[in-house]
């Protein structure tokens, strides 16, 4: 039942994240009420960056689309523990971060090809046959770049500069103090810039 009203909620998802405060704090009360249509409100709203996290962090759209379905069915069933004091679009994100670990750790873990990846690059033309190829090419490059990062680096780096979250999100995301979050992402961009310089 759980997943089935998450499957729902998921393929009506077209809004961006954004904080509705009160209002998103009445869905999750009317969704503990057991009102679907409540919960199918939150995956709406917060459906695309936690997508975008989740592409970025696995580099694959179809197991970003796997673990986000998964952090929603892990959000449903776990709402009454949410803790209406902080920002439902943190907590959200917390969920999503450890079900991406969790994959990551896993050793059911599929191997897909890399191929292009739409999260890194959004292109507003559609480009002739050797621009799609260095744009593809780009984006395979950025990609393992990205991988070759520790994974608390990628992170760190992830949710700054492509999320755009504040180092107080991502604290209340991770749990990890500011200043070693600064650190992590000084040192992020420094080895992302070398990896790249060195696959250029």
């Amino acid at each position: 039942a759980t997943m089935a009203v998450v499957a729902a909620a998921l393929d009506s998802a077209h809004t961006g994240g954004r904080e509705l405060g009160a209002v998103e704090r009445r869905w999750v009360r009317d969704a503990l009420d057991g009102d679907a249509a409540a919960f199918r409100l939150i995956v709406e709203a917060h459906h695309r960056p936690l997508f975008t996290l989740a592409a970025r962090l696995l580099g694959n759209v179809e197991d970003a689309r796997d673990v986000v379905q998964e952090s929603f069915a892990k959000a449903y069933v776990s709402l009454d523990r949410y803790d209406e004091r902080h920002r439902l679009t943190t907590w959200l994100h917390r969920i999503t971060l450890n079900t991406c670990r969790d994959f990551l750790k896993s050793a059911k873990r599929r191997e897909r090809a890399s191929g292009d990846d739409p999260i890194l690059e959004r292109v507003d033309e559609r480009p002739g046959p050797e621009e799609a190829l260095e744009r593809n090419r780009r984006a395979v490059q950025v990609r393992r770049a990205l991988d070759s990062l520790k994974p608390s680096y990628r992170e760190a780096l992830v949710l700054k500069d492509m999320q755009e979250l504040s180092y107080k999100e991502i604290r209340a995301i991770t749990g990890t103090p500011i200043t070693a979050l600064k650190i992590r992402v000084v040192r992020a961009r420094k080895r992302l810039k070398r990896a790249l310089e060195a696959g250029a």
